[in-house]
This record gives structure tokens, C-alpha cells and sequence, in this order.
């Protein structure tokens, strides 16, 4: 009897060790999502490219009045990218890796999106290595705050 019960406490601080790890599977992202983005920049079809590798069907949607689209989306300005993706009920702005895009549906905080401000090197869609920490803010009635550094 008493290894039943250890088993049953090992398995139980397993599941919990494993919890605790943050283990996001491919799957934690929605299957599809719609990019806004304007018809010149490459750089919005490259990070539209990383999403597929990451299992994500993407619609492009070009020559959208992005201005409109970022108002909707209650987009801060100071957040305000060549691109913004509707995916499952969030906004995203800008080159978001999926580390935090997967954090994001874990979560599932009451806000409107995330956002990662300029195309900084290393990101995905951009070029180069990363050079500085990525600041992913999430946004909420255009108001901005911090939501992960990584």
C-alpha cells in the first residue's frame, strides 16, 4: 500500500514539475490568422512565412487601410507597425515570436493584443541576430504595458 501511494506522489509532482515548465506545444496557437499589412513590405510576408512553419494557416490581406484596422484593434501609436495579425480573439503588432505568442494563449489575459514595438534584428521577418532583449507589451484601450522580456 504505502508504494501505491508513493507512486501516486511521484506521479503527482511529475505532472506538476512539467506544469511549472511553461511546455507550450505547437498546438497552444490557433490554426489560422488574417495579416493586414501593406502590398511592398517583404518583411510582413517573411514573418507571415514564420507562422506557417509554426503550423498556423495565414490569410494576407493588402492595400487594407491599416490606420483603420490598428484603431479597431485599439493599437497604441507608439506600438503602431507595418503589420497587425488578428489571431484567434487577439490582436498581434509587429514581428512577435512565437515564445510569446504562445504565452499569450496560455494566459489568455483580458487585453486586446501584444505587441513588439519597431522590427528589431533577429526578430521573425527580420534579418541578423538578436541584439537586445525582446520588449513584448500587451495593449489594452490603446494603453500599453509591459507583458514578457525575453
Amino acid at each position: 500500500m504505502k508504494d501505491t501511494g508513493i507512486k501516486q506522489l511521484l506521479a503527482s509532482l511529475l505532472a506538476c514539475s512539467f506544469l511549472a515548465t511553461g511546455a507550450v506545444s505547437a498546438n497552444d496557437l490557433p490554426d489560422e490568422a488574417i495579416l493586414y499589412k501593406d502590398p511592398r513590405c517583404d518583411c510582413c510576408t517573411a514573418y507571415a512565412h514564420y507562422l506557417e512553419t509554426q503550423g498556423v494557416r495565414i490569410t494576407i490581406v493588402d492595400d487594407v487601410a491599416l490606420d483603420s484596422i490598428k484603431k479597431r484593434a485599439e493599437v497604441p501609436k507608439n506600438l503602431a507597425s507595418c503589420h497587425t495579425l488578428k489571431m484567434g480573439k487577439y490582436w498581434i503588432e509587429g514581428h512577435v515570436p512565437k515564445k510569446a505568442l504562445a504565452t499569450l494563449f496560455s494566459k489568455q489575459p483580458d487585453i486586446n493584443g501584444i505587441g513588439l514595438v519597431g522590427m528589431p534584428k533577429g526578430s521573425p521577418g527580420m534579418p541578423g541576430a538578436q541584439e537586445a532583449p525582446f520588449k513584448i507589451y500587451e495593449f489594452k484601450n490603446n494603453k500599453d504595458h509591459s507583458f514578457m522580456t525575453f
